[in-house]
């Protein structure tokens, strides 16, 4: 499990990077102009919201939850901006959605080891999350802007969103494995 959380980290990480590096020339060259500049001013307060919202509302919700939701809401960013571009209420969705996918994400990276793992060994998992992260980090602006020469923005985006959809189902595998039986279950599997 430890190493389907440092895969799916890597590929958020992946996600994250190589849209929030391009983000302005990607949505000025979907046919935004000026008005891309704006919008993707929306990003930052969006990750606050994220995190405010989930001081609100997420206490009740697991950490593996939090990990798909916040997967889920960076895919959902990109098929918004796919769609609707360059409709600029859509782009302004996409930068919301992304946004709080983003806050989300920075959140969980430090809790959900945690609540894998527990604390016995914390710090050493945290660095290797950190790490994982980096290190795709590091490669996706080139990986990103290679694509968008190569392909054409649509590919690159689209490619985004296939990786986008493999973290939310590499971290609703993790919430799988980690679910606790229910007693129903544990009397069923006992027979």
């Amino acid at each position: 499990m430890f190493i389907l959380m440092l895969v799916a980290f890597a590929i958020e990480g992946l996600v994250l990077a190589s849209i929030l590096t391009h983000m302005v020339p990607m949505v000025t060259a979907l046919g935004l102009g000026t008005a891309g500049l704006m919008t993707s001013t929306l990003f930052g307060p969006s990750q606050v919201a994220s995190r405010l919202l989930n001081m609100l509302f997420g206490g009740r919700l697991s950490q593996t939850t939090l990990a798909v939701i916040s997967a889920g809401l960076l895919t959902a960013g990109l098929s918004v901006l796919l769609m609707t571009s360059p409709w600029l209420p859509g782009v302004v969705m996409f930068a919301v959605l992304f946004g709080l996918g983003s806050g989300l994400a920075s959140i969980v990276g430090g809790t959900l080891p945690l609540e894998l793992f527990g604390r016995s060994g914390y710090g050493a998992r945290l660095g290797w999350v950190s790490a994982a992260r980096q290190f795709s980090s590091a490669m996706a602006p080139f990986a990103f802007a290679f694509m968008m020469q190569a392909r054409g923005i649509s590919k690159a985006i689209s490619l985004g969103m296939a990786a986008g959809v493999l973290a939310v189902a590499l971290f609703s595998a993790i919430a799988f494995l980690s679910r606790k039986p229910s007693p129903f279950t544990a009397v069923v599997l006992s027979k």
